[in-house]
């Protein structure tokens, strides 16, 4: 398959997996830490790490890998699961908004939309697409 076709039916497996598939226990817990209690900092905690993530996290990114095992050979397909998993953490995408000064959505223009919460969605879906298409570019080399 080209790269074209890989990253097309990757994103298809994606959008799928994570909005079809995705129940209400990931989607709530996903970004949420195992030890219960322990801010994101992990201050006073030894040892907590970055996959230090509630199980939800590596059931929705499992699903992610096993899907894309469809399209991709396995080492790609897990590419894209780990990736998911890092990118649910929240954390690449609050590192980046940082690093390029993004502007935050105003949420007193449109007092009635959470106007922030989708641009969050939106943003953090088109991270996911983007490790797609750099896995896609990778395997069709």
């Amino acid at each position: 398959m080209s790269a074209t076709d890989l990253l097309l039916w990757g994103a298809v497996i994606h959008l799928v997996i994570d909005w079809l598939a995705q129940n209400e226990w990931m989607a709530v817990n996903k970004a949420k830490r195992r030890t219960p209690n322990v801010g994101d900092r992990g201050i006073g905690v030894a040892g907590l790490r970055w996959w230090d993530r509630h199980p939800a996290a590596y059931v929705h990114a499992g699903l992610h890998s096993a899907a894309q095992l469809l399209v991709f050979p396995w080492p790609a397909a897990l590419a894209i699961g780990v990736t998911h998993l890092l990118i649910d953490t929240r954390k690449p995408v609050q590192w980046w908004s940082k690093l390029i000064r993004q502007t935050q959505p105003d949420p007193s223009a449109f007092p009635l939309m959470d106007i922030g919460a989708d641009v969050r969605i939106w943003v953090d879906q088109v991270w996911h697409i983007a490790a797609i298409a750099l896995a896609a570019l990778a395997v069709s080399l």
